[in-house]
């Protein structure tokens, strides 16, 4: 097993377990997501493309248990977002959009808003549709 492997498999098993359970509710909510543990986090795909991210914030890497929620969201939502201490451009992904809450105390109806937006950004008409019923 690698370093990265070591922390990635050390980060899986410290994960905020409640959070990550409320938010695989709020995902599976959405038609064809899936779920799969990537970097010492949990990935949320629709279809193939994914969406939603729980992971170690790499905010502060000094702090083992600030937990972080991104999102795929446009430059624009991104830049809109990123003003106040709550959001930040996502480590590794900023450059496509990508936005980080930090979960310590998220606003549940925010992140139900985000997973939103960011479904729509990458799934598929079929899904879309199956979504808009």
């Amino acid at each position: 097993m690698g370093v990265w492997d070591e922390e990635h498999a050390r980060q899986r098993a410290a994960i905020d377990k409640p959070r990550l359970e409320r938010l695989r509710k709020i995902a599976k909510k959405f038609p064809e997501t899936s779920e799969h543990d990537r970097f010492g986090g949990v990935w949320f795909k629709a279809g193939k493309r994914v969406f939603l991210t729980f992971h170690a914030s790499g905010h502060n890497p000094d702090d083992d248990h600030l937990w972080a929620i991104s999102f795929a969201t446009s430059r624009d939502d991104q830049e809109a977002l990123c003003h106040g201490d709550l959001f930040y451009p996502t480590p590794y992904m900023h450059q496509h959009g990508w936005t980080s809450m930090k979960a310590d105390k998220p606003d549940w109806g925010l992140v139900e808003e985000l997973a939103d937006t960011a479904y729509r950004r990458v799934a598929l008409g079929r899904m879309l549709k199956k979504l808009n019923g």
